[in-house]
């Protein structure tokens, strides 16, 4: 009866132990396992806030950049508007880009090309035909398109084009005229395409009108 209660005995305890050994192997290897995934978190998470701070740094680098170049062609335009605000005479309108594309239809007809650029038929959304002139060669500072905004669009003489606005967008800048249905005279005079015969009568006429107008443009504007 003792032998029996010995194997008995023998016989359970040999597999507790045999459980209780695996048990602890497990937990090693739990632990093993989760310091690994800890390693792995931690990388994560400091490769996540590197390239979070990276592209934060990138963007606001970005930002002040843009920042700065519209701040400098703001005060550019501020500077125009203050010297034409600054005149005590007729102030001519202020069209944005996006204005000056639609009332051309996209640059779709083209009267000419002069000295300082192209010049294109438009529509004002009164109906009213107008000649926009978009400046490709101006001063770095914007001196010669303030001098003539401020100079042409103080002139209005009958013998006289009307500048009726201006467009100023950055490097962007035009010109809004009043359209000259007959184009322009010297085409009419010098080009042998234009088979349009003027009488004598006529080119008094025109003469005339000139003389007045430079005559108006000398005399009788008064530009302080």
């Amino acid at each position: 009866m003792e032998n029996t209660m010995g194997l008995v005995l023998v016989t359970v305890l040999i597999p507790l132990n045999s459980f209780i050994s695996l048990i602890e192997g497990d937990k090693y290897d739990i632990y093993d396992d989760y310091e690994e995934d800890s390693d792995r978190i931690v990388i994560g998470v400091t490769g996540g806030l590197i390239l979070a701070r990276t592209l934060l740094g990138l963007s606001i680098f970005i930002a002040v950049i843009v920042y700065k170049f519209r701040r400098r062609h703001l005060a550019a335009d501020d500077t125009i508007e203050e010297f034409l605000q600054k005149q005590n005479n007729f102030m001519p309108i202020k069209y944005s880009y996006s204005e000056i594309k639609k009332m051309t239809r996209g640059f779709k007809d083209k009267l000419g090309e002069g000295g300082y650029g192209l010049v294109f038929k438009g529509k004002l959304r009164s109906g009213n035909l107008v000649a926009v002139k978009l400046l490709s060669k101006s001063k770095a500072n914007g001196q010669d398109f303030i001098n003539e905004v401020a100079t042409i669009g103080r002139v209005h003489h009958v013998n006289v084009v009307r500048l009726i606005g201006f467009c100023v967008e950055g490097s962007k800048r035009a010109l809004v005229y009043d359209f000259m249905p007959n184009g322009s005279l010297d085409k009419i005079i010098f080009s042998g395409e234009n088979n349009t015969s003027l009488t004598y009568q006529r080119m008094f006429e025109i003469a005339l009108g000139v003389a007045r107008g430079i005559e108006y443009l000398h005399r009788g504007c008064i530009i302080s």
